[in-house]
């Protein structure tokens, strides 16, 4: 009796612990030659929209060296892709970001990426950072098979 008991929690522990982890982790393929980084927000406007808080803080993008792959998020293999997109309104902007302007700004103070910006203006800053821009809904991120591709 004691062992069915036992045997009756641990099932059960173990079956809410499986039901309280993501359904699916996103992945962010890199066929490219070159070492990139890759991040996200979670608003769409349709602008020249990027994460400039974390441009001078390199260690918040998520690298992804050239010809590999990298599951995404604070901590991907509990990551709840579909509850942020629940959260953000379904919709979200995916960046990759060129790694070496990123790295050779180094660890460069706020000031420094406010002076750069404000010599280039947005536009032409947005254009040596950023390689390319995805739009993505959950259903978007569904038909991709949770893989996002790039180039």
């Amino acid at each position: 009796m004691k062992k069915n008991i036992m045997l009756v929690t641990l099932l059960s522990l173990f079956s809410c612990e499986l039901l309280q982890r993501p359904t699916h982790q996103l992945t962010f393929v890199n066929n490219s030659d070159d070492d990139v980084y890759v991040e996200w927000i979670s608003k769409y406007d349709d602008t020249l929209d990027l994460p400039y808080h974390n441009l001078y803080d390199n260690q918040s993008y998520h690298r992804v060296n050239k010809h590999s792959k990298k599951e995404l998020g604070v901590a991907p293999k509990n990551h709840d892709w579909e509850g942020d997109f629940k959260y953000w309104g379904d919709t979200a902007m995916f960046f990759v970001i060129d790694s070496y302007l990123i790295d050779s700004m180094g660890k460069a103070s706020l000031p420094e990426w406010i002076r750069l910006y404000n010599q280039t203006g947005v536009t032409e800053l947005y254009n040596k950072i950023v390689k390319k821009r995805w739009t993505l809904s959950l259903s978007d991120i569904n038909d991709m098979d949770w893989t996002i591709t790039y180039p």
